[in-house]
């Protein structure tokens, strides 16, 4: 009987695959706006509509991706994220789409933002609500290796089964650094990693610390299309001698971007690609190996630079003479070998028409066809040999494992990870999302120190994904443990302090998921973690001056009027020639290092040395700027002296140490 099926092997039954197809358009435009704002009465529909040509005759696109560089170039942008940008160009991005007049709506299912870089992705609403995930993240490669007045800002969406990237990109400016930028490229490729939401290093200091951590990764080149936009910055490499010849055709160039097909313009502009520093070292292979151009030759003169209220007149006078350039670039890599994306380009032009910066939008437009396949319903007969009673029309799934619980010591801001596999157990696609969970008796703010990513998402049925569970200890959460710090009467206030974890009753952190299905029910994701290691930072300043060792040592301390993990930064940065910061990409996981050897009371001198003694020297300024700004109720007064101190001894153009010095004095004056 058909009752005999739920108590007996069930037969494996291979349904057949079904693919559809898919048209996408997709406008992608870059802009250094200069830090031009973007006032309520700015339009942006210049960049939808040039005066030479309608992009939505014909169709209107599906995504709409614009990325911004210097949209801030204050300098608190270096320290403070403001979000304020982000909703101003988002909202002058929809007003212009909306006297567009287009038939279509657009949502923004994307933006991310780093110092003054800014990407925002718009979609079709009908397109928008068929991305299965957004992931975001962001590198900094500029002053220290880590600063965000350089670097890049990228998300990865999937969409009709295919997972396709958008990078925006500001690289090193000035002529003779062409070998920065090629390393920017190399940095930015290498240390992107969108299935984290982060940018994550495996280096040495990692080792220094015990910590080996699992780091899943969805590197750029596992992605079907990746979209590579920005502010280059490569320049024309002219010999001396044409220069002067360069600027002789000036009039020919402005010719040329009135009348496409001159001739002569097109002519001039071959023969100055051969001077492209991007061209150049693209052939060499030294750089975006693997990319093409949205178009070449270029059809439209150097985007770089202008001066700022003229439509086409380039700025080559003093102060700073500045051959024109195209910094100003779109490119794209498909992955090798796929068979089910065509990519056709439409157009890739320069914006003339927009003023206000010394540099020119480019835009591009390119047609993507998809071949994605589509879940089956089960047939008949397999319905046969389903357990009765079950509604196959609702989306199941199983979490593998159930609890996630981090036994091991987690550090101050130290990403840990920990996978969950989810299963669809059932017959239909089930579409979920993660929050956290909450009552409209007890509402409650995301978790601070831990997260699930993706988010939100989909599973086909039968297949199964990895949920990644990310464990940070973030400052708030580090103040919360030691505001509720337990003390242990068999301590003695003068007696060596050994303890390597923090003892609160706020341990152990716990966090409750709840993963929700579209059209299905609830399940609960419980996360706990048991101990967090002891640390100097987030200290209360008065309590933590008194003690006469270090945090995780029994070793003693000299005594000094502020706390000797500081009073130690301050000297041996003293004891420098001249601070001067080198952008080098260890300084980012060699704090974490310098952190351990504050809490240890090892010699973080000795952690690098020889040529690479420099790359400590910012290591140690950038500990310095975290520490103090972590504690709490400080000694200002004291405090604003020494750090004063260290004024004199800033190297000329140290921009990052000046602002870093000049942040703390104006938080202790706060």
């Amino acid at each position: 009987s058909l009752a005999s099926w739920n108590t007996q092997v069930k037969p494996t039954v291979s349904l057949p695959q079904v693919m559809e197809e898919a048209k996408l358009r997709i406008y992608v435009t870059s802009w250094n706006v200069q830090g031009r704002k973007p006032e309520e009465s700015f339009q942006l529909e210049d960049i939808f509509l040039p005066r030479s040509s309608n992009i939505f005759q014909f169709n209107e696109p599906d995504l709409i991706v614009l990325g911004l560089q210097e949209a801030i170039i204050t300098a608190d942008a270096y320290v403070f994220y403001d979000p304020h940008h982000d909703l101003l160009w988002s909202n002058v991005l929809e007003a212009s789409l909306q006297r567009l007049g287009l038939k279509c709506t657009y949502n923004k299912v994307a933006s991310k933002q780093l110092v003054g870089m800014l990407l925002l992705i718009f979609a079709r609403s009908e397109i928008a609500a068929k991305i299965d995930s957004v992931q975001s993240s962001s590198v900094g490669t500029g002053i220290g290796g880590v600063m965000g007045n350089k670097g890049a800002v990228a998300t990865s969406i999937r969409l009709f089964g295919h997972k396709l990237c958008f990078v925006n990109s500001h690289f090193t400016s000035g002529g003779e650094y062409t070998v920065q930028r090629n390393q920017n490229f190399a940095d930015i490729n290498r240390r992107l990693d969108l299935a984290m939401g982060t940018a994550t290093l495996a280096t040495n200091a990692y080792v220094l610390m015990g910590i080996s951590p699992s780091v899943p990764t969805l590197p750029l080149e596992d992605h079907d299309l990746v979209i590579w936009l920005g502010d280059l910055n490569y320049r024309l490499e002219l010999p001396t001698d044409a220069v002067e010849q360069q600027l002789l055709h000036h009039d020919a160039m402005i010719r040329m971007a009135d009348d496409k097909s001159s001739a002569e313009g097109s002519s001039l502009l071959e023969a100055l690609l051969e001077f492209d520093q991007l061209t150049l070292q693209m052939r060499q292979g030294n750089v975006f190996a693997g990319y093409k151009e949205m178009k070449r030759p270029l059809n439209f003169p150097p985007t770089y630079k202008y001066v700022a209220d003229r439509m086409r007149t380039y700025d080559t006078g003093p102060p700073g003479f500045r051959t024109p350039s195209w910094c100003d670039r779109i490119l794209y890599r498909e992955k090798a070998d796929i068979e089910t994306l065509k990519i056709s380009v439409l157009d890739y032009d320069a914006i003339t028409e927009m003023m206000g910066s010394d540099h020119k939008p480019v835009r591009g437009i390119l047609d993507l066809e998809l071949a994605y396949q589509i879940p089956q319903s089960t047939s008949p007969t397999v319905e046969l040999l389903q357990s009765p009673g079950i509604d196959d029309s609702v989306p199941r799934v199983s979490l593998q494992p159930e609890e996630t619980i981090f036994t091991n010591t987690l550090r101050y801001e130290v990403h840990n990870y920990q996978s969950i596999r989810i299963q669809n157990t059932g017959k239909v696609q089930a579409r979920f999302e993660i929050t956290t969970a909450t009552t409209p008796m007890e509402p409650r703010q995301p978790a601070q120190w831990v997260h699930i990513i993706p988010e939100k998402g989909s599973v086909e049925p039968g297949d199964s994904h990895d949920l990644q569970v990310v464990a940070k200890v973030p400052l708030e959460t580090l103040r919360n443990l030691f505001n509720n710090k337990v003390s242990e009467t068999s301590d003695s206030p003068d007696s060596p302090n050994s303890e390597k974890l923090i003892k609160s009753s706020s341990l152990p952190l716990r966090e409750l998921f709840i993963l929700h299905l579209d059209g299905g029910g609830d399940l609960f994701v419980p996360v706990e973690a048991t101990n967090v290691a002891n640390t100097c930072f987030a200290q209360n300043y008065a309590d933590f001056n008194k003690l006469p060792y270090p945090i995780r040592s029994t070793g003693e301390r000299e005594p000094a009027p502020v706390p000797m993990e500081v009073d130690l930064l301050i000297r041996w940065l003293e004891d420098l020639p001249e601070i001067q910061l080198k952008w080098f990409e260890r300084v980012h996981d060699l704090r974490f290092a310098v952190r351990e050897c504050l809490d240890t009371g090892q010699d973080f001198r000795e952690l690098v040395g020889g040529e690479e003694a420099h790359v400590l020297e910012a290591a140690v300024a950038r500990t310095l700027v975290e520490l103090v700004s972590s504690f709490a109720s400080p000694d200002k007064e004291t405090l604003r002296r020494r750090l004063t101190a260290l004024t004199p001894k800033i190297a000329d153009g140290d921009m990052e140490k000046l602002y870093a010095l000049c942040h703390i004095i104006s938080n202790i004056d706060s």
